[in-house]
């Protein structure tokens, strides 16, 4: 683990995991707080590591005074929880499967019942000496060797991670320190290109968010068709937000004819067809519900309520405004059986309540 700073959290996460590994090593990039302190209670080793503005090379850093055959890389403001703590020395104890890299389930957002919403996943195990980090920003763990690795995806591994309002202005600026001399070099990669886009875009900074995205499609369009079709998802929410309607279509007219295959694409480009005419987004929305994305099967975030209960619930609302109320009844009872959320239940049964003259 590397850590700088992380005073507030760290003795929660590392109690979550501190019976999991064999040893325990901390890195500090130059903590003025109290985390050198507590990393002192827990770690084997607290190690120090001069800032270079480069993540790959603190991580690397760190792993290689491991030991052990497999190593446990792990975030500070992780928590595991405690079914993945069970789960993982289960795992553990039958020997990693013998796998080369494990994914675990890294939760972004829990309903009110504890259930959750939105993840994705994120690799926290891998066999040393397999693998390494690269690049000084949003590193990607690439391996070292030709041959074919073993891995898996455990959904039982839960991560929740600890948002720290007060601390989101400090990592943006530090981000965005770093992606602009990649920027400036020519040397940045496409997905650290797409997330700066996404970090201005949760700044607000729509203007500098657009610019990014559109040159993100601009250079990389052909190189990774889901992250391609996630930028014009960005661009989408980014002219909604400016009111920027006649870029919204421009931009789905431009690349309707590339993506209409794909899931995610069909359900952005429902959206934008129910902005500029309701009454005609039937259509899409139908055809999505069809072969909607399927939960995990590509590693990216998923989000059941998007994915799932958003369309539903949209295309109930163009049933009952176009007077198909009997369709519309359906989608809502269903859309009030699986929402996890309760203010869209409430909208629904809203809707319904006047479906059925109550």
């Amino acid at each position: 683990m590397i850590v700088k700073n992380e005073e507030k959290i760290l003795k929660e996460c590392l109690e979550s995991i501190k019976d999991i590994p064999d040893e325990i090593i901390i890195t500090d990039t130059g903590s003025k707080d109290n985390s050198v302190k507590i990393a002192e209670e827990y770690a084997d080793k607290v190690l120090h590591f001069d800032w270079i503005n480069d993540f790959s090379a603190a991580r690397n850093y760190c792993e290689s005074k491991a030991s052990g055959e497999y190593i446990l890389t792990w975030d500070a403001d992780w928590i595991l929880s405690d079914k993945g703590r069970k789960f993982l020395l289960k795992l553990k104890n039958n020997k990693l499967n013998n796998l080369d890299l494990i994914d675990g389930q890294w939760i972004i957002e829990k309903s009110d019942s504890d259930e959750v919403i939105k993840f994705t996943h994120r690799t926290i195990i891998f066999r040393r000496g397999s693998f390494h980090w690269t690049y000084p920003i949003h590193e990607k763990l690439v391996p070292n060797t030709k041959q074919t690795l073993t891995g898996e995806y455990f959904p039982e591994i839960e991560i929740s991670h600890f948002k720290d309002p007060n601390d989101k202005s400090h990592r943006y600026k530090q981000s965005n320190t770093i992606v602009s001399a990649l920027i400036k070099s020519k040397q940045c990669p496409a997905h650290v290109l797409f997330a700066h886009g996404e970090n201005l875009l949760f700044q607000k900074n729509y203007a500098d968010s657009e610019a990014i995205f559109l040159d993100y499609l601009k250079e990389y369009l052909d190189e990774d068709e889901t992250t391609s079709v996630m930028a014009i998802e960005r661009l989408m929410q980014i002219y909604l937000e400016t009111e920027s309607l006649n870029k919204l279509e421009v931009l789905m007219r431009e690349y309707q004819k590339k993506f209409i295959h794909n899931p995610r694409f069909k359900l952005v480009l429902a959206d934008s067809v129910a902005v500029s005419n309701i009454l005609a987004a039937d259509e899409y929305y139908e055809d999505y519900l069809k072969f909607p994305i399927k939960k995990g099967s590509d590693g990216r975030l998923y989000d059941y309520e998007r994915y799932e209960i958003h369309p539903m619930l949209m295309l109930a609302n163009v049933y009952y405004v176009s007077n198909r109320e009997q369709k519309a009844q359906k989608l809502l009872e269903r859309v009030i059986e699986q929402t996890k959320v309760p203010t869209t239940k409430e909208k629904a049964k809203l809707i319904l309540k006047d479906i059925l003259h109550e």
